[in-house]
């Protein structure tokens, strides 16, 4: 299903011509308030924790990573490229994101090795999928294993922001900085890694996972009362934004 462009009629319900733009819209325009204007998007959601350069810092990972996630859903369903390479386009963006982010280490003492380290592994992926393997990988199992990396990794690094901020070299992080950095590195990356394992059995399928992790994300949020810890006033927001992802995956599945 990689190779050809998804045809966008649909089944019941809410149609893929309007759903897939409509799933990009809506991630595109929180990542960009969040990356743009990240005190700004604190303060639309009434929280009262203190605006430090670190949480700034973490804002601007979220959203970013949240731009760089609908690449893969733009590229495959409107621009009409194979999985590989809207995995790659994806994955130029993640590089060029993480290179802008370098110019706030001082700012906020996170060190460069790690975010130098992914510039190179996403580079070196990235050019693989592009070139369908380029002849070294067979291309379809190699997104299936870089997507499954990315779901399992997600999964395993949201329950210890602690583990995860020591492993980059993050000391002094309040708990909601904590709260923040692991939400930015694990709910838009899962998304993009469930995808495009749905993708590759089918495109709804693919809108379905996106939805559905960022759904189960916002299911933990609201569970563990992560607004008490980013002193929202309350879990309003999380709570919306758990319905508005459980609708979407709906919505995919009844294709």
């Amino acid at each position: 299903p990689h190779l050809r462009r998804p045809r966008l009629r649909g089944g019941a319900g809410v149609p893929l011509s309007v759903l897939a733009p409509a799933t990009i819209g809506i991630h595109a325009m929180q990542g960009a308030s969040l990356y743009l204007d990240p005190q700004g998007n604190s303060d639309r959601y009434g929280s009262k924790m203190d605006k430090t350069p670190t949480a700034d810092y973490f804002r601007r990972v979220w959203g970013g990573n949240m731009l760089c996630s609908t690449i893969v859903i733009l590229g495959t369903f409107h621009l009409g490229l194979s999985l590989p390479k809207a995995l790659a386009a994806a994955q130029a963006c993640f590089v060029l994101h993480f290179s802008l982010l370098l110019k706030y280490r001082d700012t906020v003492g996170v060190p460069d090795g790690g975010v130098l380290a992914w510039i190179a592994l996403l580079s070196a992926v990235g050019y693989l999928n592009w070139n369908e393997g380029a002849g070294l990988v067979p291309a379809s199992p190699f997104v299936r294993g870089w997507a499954a990396f990315l779901v399992l990794s997600s999964a395993i690094m949201a329950p210890f922001p602690r583990l995860v901020a020591r492993g980059y070299g993050i000391a002094g992080a309040s708990d909601g900085e904590l709260l923040l950095m692991i939400h930015s590195v694990t709910a838009p990356v899962a998304s993009m890694g469930a995808f495009l394992l749905g993708y590759a059995e089918s495109p709804a399928l693919g809108l379905a996972c996106y939805w559905g992790v960022t759904a189960l994300q916002s299911l933990w949020a609201v569970a563990c009362q992560h607004w008490r810890t980013l002193q929202h006033p309350s879990g309003t927001a999380m709570l919306a934004w758990l319905l508005l992802s459980a609708g979407g995956a709906l919505a995919a599945l009844a294709q």
